[in-house]
Formats: structure tokens, sequence, C-alpha cells
């Protein structure tokens, strides 16, 4: 799959998990999150693999009743931090939210 094309569906999957958040819903994103995962894209693009890292957590959280596995991210701040990426990836700009960098870029790891 072409970067592009993983991007918008990833576009895609953040927006629908926006509109799920705080419903059982939104766990069965999983499904589609492991149909995108067997896809073939370049996870040496920095900006989507920090927005596929940080959809694998909003899961991870979601599927643990957000129990706070991801430091300082609260609950209420996923669909705030979705919007965040899914802004940078449709313009092109670099994610620089701190809160995204300190727990999903694992370059710094």
């Amino acid at each position: 799959m072409k970067n592009s094309d993983f991007k918008k569906r990833l576009i895609q999957c953040l927006e629908r998990s926006k509109e799920s958040h705080g419903s059982p819903s939104l766990s069965n994103l999983s499904k589609e999150f492991d149909l995108l995962d067997c896809d073939r894209w370049d996870q040496e693009d920095v900006d989507l693999m920090l927005a596929w890292n940080f959809w694998e957590g909003w899961l991870d959280e979601a599927n643990h009743h957000f129990s706070g596995y991801y430091g300082d991210i609260e609950k209420s701040d996923w669909p705030f931090l979705a919007t965040v990426i899914i802004d940078a990836l449709t313009s092109g700009k670099s994610i620089q939210e701190p809160k995204i960098l300190k727990q999903f870029d694992y370059r710094k790891i």
C-alpha cells in the first residue's frame, strides 16, 4: 500500500475513533486496526508512525477502560490529540504536540 492510501485510511480510522470515543464501539475499531496493520507501508515516515502508534495506544487504552497507561494523557485528551494528528497529516506539517511526541515517538526510546 502506498503511503498516501495508508494515510487516507488512517485518517478515516482516527475520525471514526473520535466519533466513537467513550462508547463501546471504540474497541470495535481494533478490527480495523488489525486489517490496516496487515498492509504494507513505509514505516520510515515519522508522522505516519506517530499517528499509527497513537491510534494503537488509544485503542489499547480504551480496551483497558482508560486506566491511565499512557502517562499524562487523560481520557478526554484522546479526541483532541487525534484532531492534532489529523490536521498535521492533512496539511503536510509535522506533528509537534508534546504529549504525542512524549508517548509515541519511539525514535527517542
